[in-house]
């Protein structure tokens, strides 16, 4: 029994010298909801987001590509190993560094190449034990939609699945988090309306705003047409003319 708690100890020691997967210690609790002026709360209280919409009609109505972004909550349950008694400083802070992507399109993939589906996104955050930190990851690129744009019919919509797995060092060991699965409603329409000519007198006065973040997802977007440009937020350029 003595030679095997031994060789415990021994396994315990190479594992923290190296060990690179230690999901317990770095978890995703849930995809938070951006507020005002696109700031993420790092706070479990807040709002959080059980699944995503992307419309690709951003794209292929006002030809300008966008991604989908999810904002992670993260946090650090590592032991603190500081204390102010004897001025030992913490060494379980993590730095996470990056995001592991793996994107399963479904049927709007089409005949996109499997191999562009699973890819890395940079990401820079610190996070203490006992802390929580949002980031934001860019978990399908503007390039992919570009791609599949052409793949969802006027109003039509397909479903895809984001798995993210966060990796962080600390000191020179890597510790990556557990997978977290985010289902993804891609459309063509459900999100951005547009509303026509901005100088028709159907322009609402209080049009959607869409997505602080990003103008292609989650959020309803009101806009309108001026000359070959869309306005959105929708901005009505309608005069009243006075009765002859």
């Amino acid at each position: 029994m003595k030679e095997l708690g031994s060789l415990v100890i021994v396994s315990l020691l190479l594992c923290a010298l190296g060990c690179q997967d230690n999901s317990a210690s770095l978890i995703i609790l849930q995809n938070q909801i951006p507020g005002a002026g696109c700031t993420v709360e790092s706070s479990i209280s807040g709002n959080h987001r059980p699944q995503g919409t992307l419309d690709v009609l951003w794209y292929t109505g006002a030809g300008q590509p966008a991604g989908y972004y999810m904002f992670p909550l993260l946090q650090n349950n590592l032991i603190s190993t500081a204390d102010t008694s004897t001025g030992q400083i913490e060494h379980n802070c993590l730095t996470v560094k990056e995001a592991e992507v793996d994107l399963d399109l479904g049927n709007a993939g089409g005949d996109v190449d499997g191999d562009l589906m699973k890819y890395k996104v940079s990401t820079a955050v610190t996070i203490c034990p006992g802390e929580m930190r949002a980031v934001s990851v860019m978990v399908i690129p503007p390039q992919i939609v570009e791609m599949i744009a052409g793949n969802i019919p006027e109003n039509g919509t397909e479903y895809a699945n984001v798995k993210i797995k966060m990796v962080s060092k600390r000191g020179r060991t890597t510790i990556k988090s557990s997978s977290m699965t985010f289902p993804i409603k891609i459309c063509n329409g459900c999100l951005i309306k547009n509303l026509g000519d901005c100088s028709s007198p159907g322009i609402p006065e209080d049009p959607a705003t869409g997505n602080e973040c990003n103008p292609a997802q989650d959020d309803r977007l009101d806009c309108c047409v001026s000359g070959q440009d869309w306005v959105c937020p929708a901005e009505s350029t309608y005069e009243v003319r006075p009765e002859e």
